[in-house]
């Protein structure tokens, strides 16, 4: 038996190749005689660099960033593809991890650095991006990737705004005259993890401002001050992005991509599986398990589980997903081939308890899961003996 081991990190217990390792000792504990493949993913987030330059020959280079506060850091981008491509991570450079509890405040952070990478980027010659936009800590609809690539935005008195969520609400031009031109000679590839519009209850705002450290007040002056620079971003190229899936992700980057950049925004997943030739790795397998550390509304909206399923289903292979907790619509989950979802703990409310000891829960709970499959086979033996 071909066990393909493909999950997504456990947020904030679980790095994604932990979490494949606890998988894999709590199957081989019940079948030792079993092969195991284990392949941990990333839709576009944390570990996506890592996990590509894992499958693809390729160096890391270091550059010197500015983080979503604007205090000079140190980041990496890879280069594939015998120099002709790039691979950044947004979160390396304008990341929540990167904050600490008390400094996420999304009025005040900005996506300067991620646009200093793309910088990085040209300079190295490469003539293709493939960019991961998820964990970010901005809500700045792009402003400060843009001016990082000579966008300037200005007020009503004419003057240079500086990029931050709060300077959403004060733009009223924006002059692209400067943007790079490097990037006409060069295709630019966002992985989405999210397929949110830009405003809305489902957009960048409402959606992923709470956990970027927006209060209710803040919520609403970053909704209007984004509905403003929509409004901006349309009369500059004469087209409304504003409902484009994935125009949301990233607090806006997406649609500053998009916009400006001519980006193409992919499923994280779909492009990643595309670059680690996925589908094939889930032929040859008998069984896939996957997981994260929650299942709810958002594992639906392009993230590493449905795309997943989506594959697991199309091509006929059973597929169990192991998770920390879970909530929300058991039917919407069936609708994108995932038959069956178990959890490391029965209640929400004991998600510090799998923080502190993830991988012994997520270990027992596959163990288990394998003992029940144990399980259906004799029972399934069993009756075939008996009716047969």
């Amino acid at each position: 038996m071909q066990v393909l081991i493909v999950p997504d990190h456990f947020k904030g217990s679980l790095t994604a190749g932990e979490a494949a390792s606890a998988m894999q000792a709590g199957f081989a504990a019940v079948f030792p005689d079993w092969q195991y493949q284990r392949l941990p993913l990333a839709d576009g987030g944390e570990g996506t660099l890592d996990l590509l330059l894992q499958v693809l020959p390729g160096t890391r280079v270091a550059t010197v960033v500015h983080d979503p506060l604007g205090r000079e850091i140190q980041a990496y981008i890879g280069i594939v593809d015998g120099g002709h491509t790039a691979i950044i991570e947004m979160a390396r450079a304008s990341g929540l991890l990167l904050l600490d509890a008390k400094e996420r405040d999304p009025l005040r952070t900005a996506s300067t650095g991620t646009g200093e990478m793309i910088r990085a980027a040209l300079d190295h010659g490469c003539q293709k991006i493939v960019m991961g936009i998820g964990g970010s800590a901005s809500n700045d609809g792009g402003m400060g990737l843009l001016a990082a690539l000579g966008i300037r935005f200005y007020d009503s008195d004419g003057q240079v705004l500086s990029p931050c969520g709060a300077a959403l609400a004060q733009v009223r031009s924006i002059d692209a005259g400067r943007l790079d031109e490097r990037l006409q000679n060069c295709g630019v590839e966002i992985i989405c993890d999210v397929d949110n519009p830009l405003l809305g209850d489902s957009g960048a705002t409402r959606m992923f401002g709470p956990q970027k450290g927006a209060d209710q007040i803040a919520i609403e002056v970053l909704e209007s001050g984004m509905k403003n620079f929509a409004h901006c971003i349309e009369h500059s190229i004469g087209r409304d992005i504003r409902h484009i899936p994935g125009s949301g992700a990233a607090g806006g980057v997406g649609a500053a991509c998009l916009a400006f950049l001519g980006a193409r925004l992919r499923p994280g997943i779909d492009s990643i599986a595309d670059l680690i030739n996925l589908d094939e790795k889930i032929r040859a397998a008998d069984l896939i398990l996957t997981g994260e550390g929650r299942i709810d509304a958002q594992t639906t909206h392009g993230k590493t589980i449905a795309g997943i399923a989506k594959r697991c289903q199309r091509l006929g292979k059973p597929l169990i997903v192991l998770a920390g907790s879970r909530s929300g619509d058991t039917d919407a989950l069936r609708e994108i081939g995932i038959d069956v979802v178990l959890t490391s703990l029965p209640s929400l409310g004991e998600e510090t308890e799998l923080f502190r000891e993830g991988a012994d829960h997520l270990r027992e709970t596959a163990r288990n899961t394998a003992a029940l499959l144990c399980l259906g086979g004799r029972l399934s033996l069993t009756s075939a003996q008996r009716f047969g």
